[in-house]
């Protein structure tokens, strides 16, 4: 018996030896809420897919890929990314996140980034480019609201087929999708990661994201997104979902408004500073309300 997930960041865990990133802390997997839902269930191993900066369409293709390897006494996580994120390079399934590699709000590409994320690989370059252009122009020129919570009810509708289908699988929302009628078969589903992500933080001026970004620079250190005592409570909330499917509130239960800057080395599991990565520092990424903006202001 296993324990598989899929999904974004919410679910991934950093390694210096595989990483662009300047690490100056060496962080335990072993307090993430992965690590303890297998021990939780009695699984023998975690199979981690989960995957930083990646989108649904490359989290349904992966596991469809995986599916034959998948049975049905094992457990499944799948976390559901925000639904404006592309899999426009198929090399990069990480590098789906618009805002990561465009300027906001001039709407310029950011080569730099492209860069970053592709060099030691053995890619076509001059391919890339190209794609990255088309996915910039789709951005812009096509990608809209409606659009993108359409996309993301059918993803979403698309594995709640295989709960159906007696796979122990649970689909959980990283972001809010309100067009996601039910996420889950036998158990209703409240909240999202982000909220929990978010509001560990105490606001600047009531604003989370406003404390978020001045803190942590746009380089969040925390395992999955998550601090500590926030990775136990939702721990217990996917195991008793999985077992007893009881309601999963993500809106409820978790520790809330006590990350500072005084205090945020603390909760800074992989040491990341703005100078982790050489180049703009980078607001989390918005989603939907970013492509919003982005189009307004590059008229």
């Amino acid at each position: 018996m296993k324990l598989f997930l899929f999904g974004d960041s919410f679910g991934s865990f950093t390694r210096q030896s595989n990483t662009k990133l300047d690490m100056s802390k060496t962080a335990d997997e072993n307090t993430s809420w992965w690590l303890q839902l297998q021990k939780k269930l009695g699984c023998e191993k975690t199979v981690n897919f989960c995957l930083a900066g990646t989108s649904l369409d490359a989290t349904q293709w992966k596991f469809d890929t995986e599916l034959p390897n998948i049975s049905k006494e094992d457990y499944i996580v799948v976390i559901h990314t925000e639904p404006s994120r592309r899999w426009f390079i198929k090399e990069c399934p990480g590098l789906t996140n618009f805002q990561n590699f465009i300027n906001f709000p001039n709407g310029e590409i950011r080569w730099d980034w492209i860069e970053f994320m592709t060099k030691n690989h053995d890619y076509d370059k001059d391919k890339i480019k190209r794609q990255v252009q088309v996915a910039r122009d789709y951005c812009l020129f096509v990608a809209n609201k409606e659009m993108e919570m359409l996309y993301g009810s059918a993803i979403a509708s698309y594995f709640y087929k295989y709960q159906t289908k007696g796979y122990k699988l649970i689909n959980i929302p990283a972001y809010n999708i309100p067009t996601v009628d039910d996420w889950n078969f036998g158990f209703a589903t409240t909240g999202s990661l982000v909220d929990i992500a978010d509001y560990e933080f105490v606001p600047m001026n009531n604003d989370y994201m406003k404390a978020f970004t001045t803190i942590t620079q746009g380089m969040d250190g925390r395992i999955g997104h998550l601090s500590k005592a926030n990775h136990n409570i939702l721990v217990d909330k996917i195991y008793n979902s999985l077992t007893c499917n009881s309601d999963l509130l993500l809106e409820q239960d978790f520790k809330q408004e006590f990350i500072t800057a005084d205090n945020w080395d603390e909760h800074n599991d992989y040491g990341l500073t703005a100078g982790s990565f050489k180049g703009q520092v980078r607001e989390r990424p918005l989603g939907s309300k970013f492509l919003e903006k982005f189009k307004k202001d590059t008229k």
